[in-house]
């Protein structure tokens, strides 16, 4: 295991590590489900999810583009990227804040994206640290 895990790039690291604290995230978030809270948690998975195969898609197309002389695949995804993460943040912020639909979460699904983002920074260090 320790093997498989040294292999991955960065980034793919970051995309299994928080994946994992996404999931216990959400584990610790389902009381939401009983207090009458559901979209705690529905924002958190959604954010955490979008994030986790956000930096996935990145290690992904960075080994694809390697081989390449032009990013074109590089270009496509941070398009794809960014409107997915300012179409989930707008659609929680719209039903949070516009309708009587408690859904999602504005400020759980800003957490759980960033959940990938703050792995990816300490992935970076320890790697910087280690080296």
């Amino acid at each position: 295991m320790k093997k498989w895990f040294v292999g991955l790039t960065n980034l793919n690291k970051t995309a299994f590590i928080s994946s994992i604290l996404v999931v216990i995230g959400y584990l610790a978030l389902l009381f939401g489900y009983f207090v009458g809270m559901p979209d705690l948690p529905n924002g958190f998975i959604a954010g955490g999810v979008l994030g986790s195969l956000s930096y996935f898609a990145i290690g992904l197309v960075d080994k694809l583009d390697a081989e390449k002389e032009k990013p074109v695949w590089t270009i496509i995804l941070t398009i794809i990227r960014y409107l997915l993460i300012g179409g989930l943040i707008v659609l929680a912020a719209f039903l949070q804040f516009k309708t009587d639909y408690k859904i999602l979460n504005v400020f759980t699904v800003l957490g759980g994206y960033s959940v990938a983002l703050i792995t990816y920074v300490i992935v970076l260090l320890v790697e910087r640290k280690n080296v």
